[in-house]
C-alpha cells in the first residue's frame, strides 16, 4: 500500500504503509533460557563453553530476552514507518551513456580474443 504522509519538514511524500510486525510476533512472554539450552546452543554452533561460563551465559541470554519482553510494551501502533531518518529523497540522474565504446581498443591488447569475446584459460575440468 502506498499512501501520502507529511514528513518532519512539512513536505508531503509517498510511503509504504507497513507496520513493524516484530512486536505482534512475540505476543506471549519470551521463554527463559536454561543451562541445558546453553549447552544445546553451544553444541549446535560447535562452540566449546566451559562449565563455569554456562551460568553467566544463561544470565546474559535471559537479560537479552527480558529486554525483548520490555520492548513488547512500547506503544508503536500510531507510529509511521520511516524509509529514511532524514526524510530525504535520492535525486536520480539521467540514464545517459557518458563513455565511448572502447571494446575494439581493449581487445587489441587482450591476450586472446575470438568473435568479439575474451578467451580465458579453462579453470574447471
Amino acid at each position: 500500500l502506498r499512501r501520502k504522509v507529511i514528513n518532519g519538514r512539512g513536505v508531503e511524500q509517498e510511503t509504504n504503509d507497513v507496520r513493524f510486525a516484530a512486536f505482534s510476533t512475540f505476543s506471549k512472554p519470551i521463554m527463559n533460557v536454561t543451562s541445558d539450552t546453553i549447552r544445546e546452543i553451544a553444541s549446535l554452533a560447535k562452540l566449546h563453553v566451559e562449565e563455569g561460563e554456562i551460568s553467566a551465559l544463561t544470565e546474559r541470554f535471559n537479560s537479552v530476552l527480558a529486554l525483548f519482553d520490555e520492548l513488547q510494551s512500547a506503544p508503536v501502533s500510531e507510529l509511521v514507518p520511516m524509509a529514511n531518518p532524514l526524510d530525504a529523497t535520492q535525486p536520480l540522474r539521467q540514464d545517459v551513456v557518458t563513455e565511448q565504446n572502447q571494446r575494439a581498443v581493449m581487445q587489441e591488447i587482450a591476450p586472446s580474443v575470438s568473435e568479439g569475446h575474451y578467451l580465458v584459460p579453462r579453470v574447471v575440468e
